[in-house]
């Protein structure tokens, strides 16, 4: 399956579906929240009632993460660091607002893409920081750092999510690395997994532009820039308006 996720990337039948699930998907968020919201609002107890407005807070954030990760609709230029954080300030408020995992990023800016190959990049790093929060924390080391990084290089943009959990020597594939193996492969790029004891570090590295096309003016190649850097793990506002808070 995975090998037609890379072969139908080009496939206008492919992508309508793709924009048709999305659409389904976002309809079925809706839906829900509005529920849950109508539940709050009756007649239950406080303890009840806090636990549902919770939820629905949890499903607008993941709503709102949903949303920066659809496909593009035009072909601008995109700055794929405010994208990024962007996508890390909603995930971290739907995954870890009440964990005691923090999530920052560090970008040097901008770094402007095409639309669509800056959707496949937020893709794999929100792949990326997914897997962490899936794997890395154990019940008996819930505590922890998922770190994304996003830098020029020598031509090369290099996203890293670094996290510092219980790593391992041994690296076991799963449907989630197909995946992002498949969106580096779309990007011209690659993947570089390291892990040991003190957690691990996933690299996604690819040229700036596709191949046959000049990197977008107003981004140099190579350009060295000052990182800024967000720390996300104490998001608790709505997760679009916590990026520069």
């Amino acid at each position: 399956m995975h090998r037609h996720l890379r072969n139908d990337f080009d496939d206008r039948g492919a992508w309508l579906y793709v924009e048709e699930i999305t659409h389904r998907v976002a309809n079925e968020y809706t839906a829900a929240i509005s529920a849950l919201r109508v539940a709050a609002g009756r007649q239950l107890g406080d303890e009840a009632r806090s636990a549902v407005s919770d939820a629905a807070r949890m499903l607008g954030a993941f709503a709102a993460a949903h949303i920066l990760q659809r496909p593009p609709s035009g072909t601008e230029h995109v700055d794929l660091a405010e994208h990024l954080g962007k996508l890390c300030a909603a995930i971290a408020v739907a995954r870890f607002r009440d964990q005691p995992i923090g999530l920052s990023i560090r970008t040097a800016c901008p770094i402007l893409l095409d639309a669509h190959r800056c959707w496949q990049a937020g893709l794999v790093v929100s792949e990326l920081i997914t897997n962490a929060a899936r794997h890395a924390f154990r019940p008996d080391h819930q505590s922890g750092e998922i770190a994304v990084s996003v830098m020029m290089t020598g031509g090369q943009i290099v996203c890293g999510v670094h996290d510092t959990g219980i790593g391992s020597p041994t690296f076991t594939p799963g449907s989630g690395t197909a995946i992002v193996d498949s969106l580096a492969t779309g990007l011209g790029g690659h993947v570089v997994r390291r892990s040991d004891a003190f957690g691990t570090s996933v690299e996604l590295a690819f040229p700036q532009a596709s191949a046959g096309r000049r990197p977008a003016s107003g981004d140099p190649d190579g350009d060295d820039r000052s990182p800024s850097f967000h720390s996300l793990s104490e998001a608790r506002a709505p997760a679009l308006s916590i990026l520069g808070a």
